[in-house]
């Protein structure tokens, strides 16, 4: 008698693009992380339907950012069609694509700029003519042209952007260096960029202009050779102005700022949680590239006191401050993320360790991406976006 033969068991494979519609929409609606939201749109044809922008969710406020690192040149300059990236929430380093095809310079892409970040979109500044500026969005290879100076600019040191540039009309602002001064346009309304005084009213003689932000409508900049706290007033287009009636400018206490054997060697400003942060950096009076602390202070609209302003606790959220990038904030604990709760992610001027992470907890440091020792600067932060 033969022996029966062998049944294989057929397994059938599920065919996800038959979910219905609405489920597959809702699915996508719950996904806070953009990589996560991505890898869902890739499953198949109907799935990418539904991953749209207006479906996900997410928001800024969540997402993990990407560190992109300088390109193979010398002093920053990007060299090569596509940056190289350290994603958090991976623990590895990646590439993004950059080859834009800008126009009406179509055989210049990346190659001999200065690239700046804010709101997940890159400002381009061309090395050989730094009148030419561009919008670049990494992630949707989108590119905006920017209006041309009228003359010859110096290096962009910041720059940040009102909203989007897809969803509504939207303000650039930069500040340029050495002479620092202030500069604007709205491209869908101006073709011109408006340059700000920044001579300031009551007599005040400040020239020590660091960083700048957007905030509940208005773009703030900080001044930390006065400690004060300005509003860039652009309102009316032909006649730009700079307030400083905001808050008081900040006390020069040294026990506030903690400052027996240390200095003051940047200041940031960042939105958090709707409030708008003020962040020293200190270094050793006698090792001048070693960062020692860093103090955060609300600003004080409301009350004018800074001595009762000071942040001890971040809660759940991080701030990634950068000398390339406008700083944010982000809620690191929204889907068990990459990157720390309460802490502040910075750039050190040390030359064993560029990247550090300061925990506002134990007030202490520990170096960023132990693993990569030989990165050098500059570096960005790119908030990952549509």
């Amino acid at each position: 008698m033969e022996p029966p033969k062998s049944r294989k068991r057929k397994c059938s494979t599920a065919n996800w693009s038959d979910l219905p519609q609405d489920l597959v929409v809702h699915i996508a609606k719950q996904f806070l992380s953009v990589y996560d939201f991505k890898a869902f749109g890739g499953v198949c044809k109907t799935w990418s339907c539904a991953a749209t922008e207006e479906t996900f969710t997410g928001g800024l406020t969540h997402q993990v950012p990407l560190l992109m690192l300088r390109g193979s040149s010398e002093d920053g300059i990007t060299s090569t069609a596509n940056r190289e990236c350290y994603n958090l929430v991976k623990g590895k380093l990646c590439r993004i694509g950059t080859n834009i095809q800008l126009r009406p310079l179509k055989w210049w892409p990346l190659l001999g700029c200065w690239c700046l970040s804010s709101l997940g979109w890159l400002l381009a500044q061309s090395i050989t003519d730094p009148r030419v500026t561009y919008l670049l969005h990494p992630f949707k290879h989108r590119e905006i042209v920017l209006p041309t100076f009228s003359e010859y600019p110096n290096r962009l040191n910041k720059f940040v952007l009102s909203s989007s540039p897809l969803t509504s009309d939207f303000v650039v602002m930069v500040l340029l260096r050495c002479p620092r001064y202030l500069a604007f346009c709205r491209p869908k309304i101006d073709n011109a960029w408006t340059i700000v005084s920044l001579e300031y009213p009551y007599g005040l003689a400040g020239n020590g202009f660091s960083d700048i932000a957007y905030y509940k409508g208005q773009f703030y900049f900080v001044d930390y050779s006065i400690g004060a706290i300005l509003v860039c007033d652009i309102d009316d287009t032909k006649k730009p102005k700079i307030r400083d009636d905001v808050v008081p400018c900040m006390p020069h206490n040294p026990k506030l700022f903690r400052l027996r054997n240390n200095y003051v060697t940047r200041i940031y400003l960042v939105e958090s949680a709707g409030d708008l942060l003020v962040v020293f950096r200190l270094n050793s009076k006698f090792d001048v590239r070693k960062t020692t602390g860093i103090r955060v202070f609300k600003v004080p609209f409301s009350t004018g006191n800074w001595y009762d302003s000071e942040v001890k606790n971040l809660g759940n959220r991080a701030l990634f401050l950068g000398e390339n990038n406008s700083s944010f904030s982000i809620e690191a604990l929204a889907y068990g993320s990459g990157c720390m709760a309460n802490c502040i992610y910075f750039q050190t001027d040390e030359e064993e360790t560029k990247l550090g992470i300061y925990s506002m907890k134990f007030e202490e440091f520990k170096p960023f991406l132990p693993k990569f020792p030989k990165l050098k600067k500059p570096y960005a932060w790119i908030q990952p976006s549509f």
